[in-house]
């Protein structure tokens, strides 16, 4: 896994809803990670292969791009976590559901954001933590955030960026961090009413 930590110049692209920013990276590169440093971070598989990341935010959910649910049935996908490595290590949760959001619109790249819930509870440890969710909106420019992944081709969709120990950001579209292109996240707060009422609901049974 890469740990890459990004500087952030925000910006509302032309064309794509407010709740996705064009970040314009003036910091490259990226470092290993150590096993449990980012213990949210999570590895969605398909048939063993990981293809999109993704983020615990409570015992049985994770929070992705719709995009990288798209196609899938909602028993298709399993999610690793715990690892570092792609090939080895960690532990493995079903997917008994998944959730592409209602105004997902594909050709637009609009309402980029999904969930998936697991079969049973996740196993909270050293190794895997939620990470917190946003309690308001972040307009921060000029300011550090982290992005972690395994900088695979189009496999860190889905991924967290992190700014003050919060999720603000889900991968959309782009190349994260790469030189002369803008990256494309999704805004996590706008839909905290709609993650909530998941998260809600999953609680009070």
């Amino acid at each position: 896994m890469l740990l890459i930590l990004c500087v952030l110049g925000i910006a509302i692209q032309g064309g794509l809803s407010e709740e996705s920013i064009e970040y314009f990276p003036k910091i490259v590169g990226g470092n290993p990670a150590s096993l449990g440093q980012y213990p949210y971070q999570a590895s969605l598989r398909f048939r063993g292969r990981h293809f999109c990341g993704g983020s615990v935010i409570d015992k049985r959910w994770i929070l992705t791009a719709s995009h990288c649910l798209s196609g899938f049935n909602d028993t298709a996908i399993n999610v690793v976590l715990g690892t570092n490595t792609l090939d080895a290590g960690g532990d493995e949760y079903p997917s008994i559901k998944k959730w592409i959001h209602p105004f997902y619109n594909s050709a637009f790249v609009r309402n980029d954001i999904g969930l998936i819930k697991l079969g049973k509870d996740i196993v909270f440890g050293d190794k895997v933590k939620p990470i917190a969710l946003p309690t308001k909106r972040f307009d921060k420019s000029d300011y550090p955030a982290t992005l972690s992944g395994w900088g695979t081709t189009n496999g860190d969709s889905g991924g967290p960026l992190v700014a003050d120990g919060e999720q603000i950001g889900v991968v959309s579209w782009g190349v994260p961090c790469a030189k002369g292109r803008p990256d494309v996240f999704t805004r996590v707060y706008p839909y905290m009413d709609w993650i909530n009422k998941f998260l809600q609901e999953d609680n009070s049974v």
